[in-house]
């Protein structure tokens, strides 16, 4: 966990500092004259007597350093002024107690957990549900643990939480509670318009970054970078060798897997030091793990990141800066689901190459919203009444309701920003649910070791880059051309691991074409193995990360079956499927998909129902 705090209702009805505080091993406390705070050491705090705050993140108010940032935050948020203007940028989730006001806010993402419950003796804020628990005794709400089964990125759509009354923000609110009342704030500032793009976008880009790379880490000499062989990671590096920084790289695979080979020949070229750590042993681990890492973040879901924990347990202290690449795509536009796929992308570079036919987008209105609110809450939901049948062995159209007034919740919200595209609005609503959902846990777990940090989510880029219509944030098109930088060319020249035969920044048409080749000809390797059940054997063009390992690995069944014992999932069909793609008779898909079970399977366990 990160911080939890609590406001007494009735000060000196009880004796706090007698109250057993048990959240994370290297928990600091600090007890207030009628509130308490517990936090880890990276979190970043203002604690007096008589008012607190804690935050999860980074901000920083123009140039000054992270602590005046801090006491700047605080005298905006004492004075109501969000949504922040443009002089503060960041990433960031925090409470705020002072003259006898509670403020719990979050960036316009929210991509930091925060959870807040209002009960008859406390209020209480916390980065985990555990914490929460642990002070309150919530029953689980068994609505949003059929949203947790669903899917990864169905764990939360609006406020609702695993626990009841228990509640989490909307991506960019603020709620301030004074004297019983409530209000609430919105900061709906990354899509206020939808403007079309420029010839000088991709190099206007490029030195936003640079320039806010500089800014926001002046002082950060010791630095790491996760490093895929992908583009978004690369992004990170990019920018901090344009700024004269030598972060150490850190890359899941094995030398001779494509995804690390790249990496490795650009650490070479730039002199940087990489660790290629191979996490195979980590997507089922024992259970000793899993419980660690749900009861403090709540986020179970790549599990390949408790590798690092295990590798750098002993060479890295006082959580160091750690950077993550942009998991919401906003350069590529590939929160927009329909636009992504791989039929859609092979069929409109076809006509666009073959006759020159661009993109085109939706314009928004009342009825293209309705239609695409249907489409997704049919399929939402009757995913929903497929877990509800096949784990809890139920069918309850009362739960079925909940989610469905939790998923309007979301809908409600997404009507506060000004798209002019149903595009625009079918991206915002994949950034809050895949982006901040599925992909933000990445970011929560990370926080039991690291500090980790997505640069280019802070809320100065993604203000700009966002309120540029997709037409314009479309694809590779526009990264291929901000990898032309003269500042960013160097690493431009390397290939990617979903094209590895042309540099990244070649002509548009070679590179996708690269990508069709590999693409293609993996899909078809792929089903031959599936077909033979293994016999052909070969998975890929290039040697990359073979999947089937995750499951073969020694132990691996044992655990993903041990994780459900007691917890009265019915977990047959998932351990069926586990077995099929280990045997090689299913589709080798990641098990990525099978891990957000085990974490309901935790709270079944460990929460009251």
């Amino acid at each position: 966990m990160d911080f939890l705090f609590f406001e007494s209702l009735n000060p000196g009805a009880e004796d706090h500092t007698k109250l057993k505080i048990d959240l994370c091993e290297d928990q600091q406390v600090h007890y207030g004259l009628n509130y308490v705070a517990a936090w880890r050491p990276s979190t970043n705090r203002i604690l007096n007597d008589s008012s607190a705050l804690l935050l999860s993140g980074h901000i920083q108010c123009r140039t000054h350093n992270r602590v005046h940032s801090v006491e700047i935050l605080s005298e905006h948020l004492r004075n109501k002024e969000w949504p922040l203007g443009n002089e503060f940028t960041g990433f960031f989730s925090g409470v705020q107690f002072s003259d006898d006001t509670l403020r719990i806010f979050n960036d316009p993402i929210g991509l930091f957990h925060l959870y807040y419950c209002f009960t008859a003796k406390y209020l209480v804020v916390a980065t985990n549900l555990n914490a929460i628990y642990a002070l309150t005794g919530s029953s689980i709400r068994r609505s949003t643990l059929l949203l947790e089964m669903t899917g990864p990125e169905f764990s939360q759509y609006g406020r609702s939480t695993v626990l009841e009354n228990v509640y989490s923000l909307l991506p960019g609110e603020m709620v301030v509670v004074k004297d019983g009342m409530t209000e609430r704030f919105f900061d709906t500032t990354i899509k206020a318009e939808d403007k079309p793009g420029h010839k000088n976008l991709a190099y206007e880009l490029v030195d936003l970054v640079n320039s806010k790379f500089k800014n926001f880490y002046p002082e950060s000499d010791s630095l790491m970078v996760s490093m895929s062989g992908g583009i978004d990671s690369r992004v990170n590096l990019a920018a901090l060798h344009a700024n004269g920084k030598k972060p150490l790289l850190s890359n899941f695979g094995k030398p001779e897997y494509i995804d690390s080979r790249i990496p490795a020949r650009i650490a070479e070229d730039l002199g940087l030091e990489i660790d290629i750590i191979d996490p195979v042993s980590f997507q089922f681990p024992p259970q000793f793990m899993t419980d660690k890492i749900v009861k403090e973040t709540d986020s179970l879901y790549v599990n390949q990141w408790l590798a690092l924990f295990d590798y750098y347990k002993d060479k890295q202290s006082g959580y160091p800066l750690f950077f993550l690449g942009d998991m919401c795509d906003i350069f590529r536009g590939k929160g927009i689901s329909s636009l992504k796929t791989r039929k859609f992308r092979r069929n409109h570079y076809a006509r666009k190459f073959v006759t020159g036919k661009q993109l085109s987008l939706v314009p928004i209105s009342e009825e293209e919203k309705r239609k695409f609110a249907i489409s997704k809450r049919d399929f939402i939901l009757s995913r929903v009444k497929e877990s509800a049948r096949a784990f809890l062995e139920e069918d309850n159209q009362g739960l079925i309701d909940e989610v469905e007034a939790d998923l309007n919740e979301l809908f409600e919200h997404l009507d506060r920003y000004s798209p002019s595209y149903i595009e625009s609005y079918e991206e915002l609503f994949g950034i809050f649910t895949h982006g901040r959902r599925s992909m933000g846990k990445q970011l929560n777990i990370l926080k039991v070791l690291f500090t980790p940090e997505i640069p280019i989510l802070n809320i100065r880029i993604i203000r700009h880059v966002l309120n540029f219509s997709p037409l314009a944030r479309y694809g590779d098109e526009l990264t291929n051309q901000m990898f032309r930088h003269p500042a960013w060319s160097n690493l431009g020249n390397y290939p990617t691991a979903q094209n590895p035969f042309v540099p990244y920044n070649s002509k548009f048409w070679l590179m996708m074409l690269g990508w069709f080749v590999r693409s293609s000809t993996d899909q078809a390797l792929l089903r031959l193995h599936v077909l033979t059940k293994g016999k052909w054997s070969r998975q890929r063009l290039v040697a990359s990360r073979d999947i089937l390992s995750d499951y073969l690995y020694p132990g691996a069944r044992e655990n993903y079956s041990g994780y459900f014992t007691g917890s009265k999932i019915n977990a047959s069909k998932l351990t069926k499927l586990f077995e099929d793609r280990a045997g090689k008779s299913s589709w080798p898909l990641s098990g990525q998909d099978l891990i957000p079970h085990a974490q309901a399977a935790w709270y079944l366990k460990n929460f009251r129902h």
